[in-house]
């Protein structure tokens, strides 16, 4: 069986596209299994050559996250032409609060009113099969189509880094600004965020983001706050490595239907986390910390992590590290590839 994916190119759908495509498609070839590779949305869209080649030739189309409204415009035609067509979410579907801004960042087109939505929902119903990145969103996505949860996956060589040390100082990671820009609690978290920066004055939060200024956590005071300028995805696991702390905060109906990727990363690069307590990291609950989303909670998190940072930086590199080995997109291939073959 040939298998093509489609994401897109844009820098905010990068690490999805990677997690979910370039990753999958890899195991999948290395594995002898099946033919797999990735061409970009807006190649298809623009007619390019290869890439409608590439899909003549496959058997199974997988979308990933039905990026564009003129996706739903070109499913027909290939589904015509015999293909078996996968849809695959990492996002809530869109609601009166997953529109417009919120949606744009990861749909590409903006979602406003319930005939915009019902054009979105027309396309889950051209799908065969629809995988999704938590339980919760496969359970939405039921009235629509035959849905799966079909996890979070890593590559875990990517992670395989030597340390980056910064003695005297104890960074503590957060979500890249396009993450943040989605918490609805992001004011209060700024707050508490340089509350502990006052009370413990050798932590520094850490933000990577695309170009040379962080705009997702203004409001974060210096000195403890460092924008990380990424300019590459292969820059990500470097970056990880030099973390003391990992946060994951989720907020809202979009909370209990993202991914489990931001904590699983953490475990393999042996990063002590805290996350909210939200339904995607409830398996993991075991080897971290989760919290639920008030300042006070928070706070009183990071400080019990940051002032016993040794035992718990122990604690990431034994079974939480072991558990992320388990998840490892190569080790599980076999059962990602038989969600795919049930739809030929």
């Amino acid at each position: 069986m040939k298998i093509i994916f489609v994401g897109s190119s844009r820098w905010i759908d990068g690490e999805s596209v990677v997690g979910r495509c370039r990753n999958l498609a890899a195991a999948l070839t290395e594995s002898g299994l099946y033919q797999a590779a990735v061409i970009t949305l807006e190649e298809l869209l623009r007619n390019d050559e290869r890439a409608v080649a590439a899909c003549e030739a496959a058997d199974l189309l997988i979308f990933h996250r039905l990026m564009d409204e003129r996706v739903i415009q070109v499913l027909p035609f290939w589904k015509a032409r015999g293909k078996k067509i996968i849809i695959d979410l990492d996002h809530p579907l869109p609601s009166a609060d997953f529109r417009g801004e919120r949606m744009r960042r990861y749909t590409g087109w903006e979602i406003r009113d319930s005939a915009a939505e019902e054009k979105f929902r027309s396309g889950l119903r051209m799908a065969d099969l629809i995988t999704a990145s938590s339980q919760r969103l496969a359970d939405d996505c039921t009235v629509y189509a035959r849905s799966v949860y079909l996890p979070d996956y890593l590559d875990l060589n990517r992670y395989l880094t030597p340390r980056m040390e910064h003695p005297g100082e104890v960074w503590v990671g957060l979500p890249c600004e396009d993450e943040a820009s989605a918490f609805a609690f992001l004011p209060e978290m700024i707050a508490m965020l340089n509350e502990v920066g006052q009370l413990r004055p050798q932590v520094r939060f850490f933000v990577p983001h695309p170009g040379l200024s962080s705009e997702g956590f203004a409001g974060l005071e210096e000195p403890w706050f460092i924008p990380a300028a990424m300019t590459s995805l292969e820059e990500w696991p470097r970056l990880l490595s030099g973390l003391d702390v990992g946060l994951a905060p989720a907020d809202g109906s979009s909370g209990t239907r993202i991914g489990r990727r931001r904590v699983l990363e953490y475990m393999a690069a042996r990063v002590p986390w805290i996350a909210s307590d939200v339904q995607p990291y409830h398996e993991f609950a075991r080897y971290g910390w989760l919290v639920r989303n008030t300042p006070h909670e928070w706070r009183r998190a990071i400080l019990e992590v940051v002032d016993h940072l040794e035992a718990y930086q122990e604690e990431a590199g034994g079974e939480a590290f072991l558990a992320a080995l388990g998840q490892d997109v190569h080790e599980n291939i076999h059962a990602i590839a038989t969600i795919y073959a049930s739809v030929i």
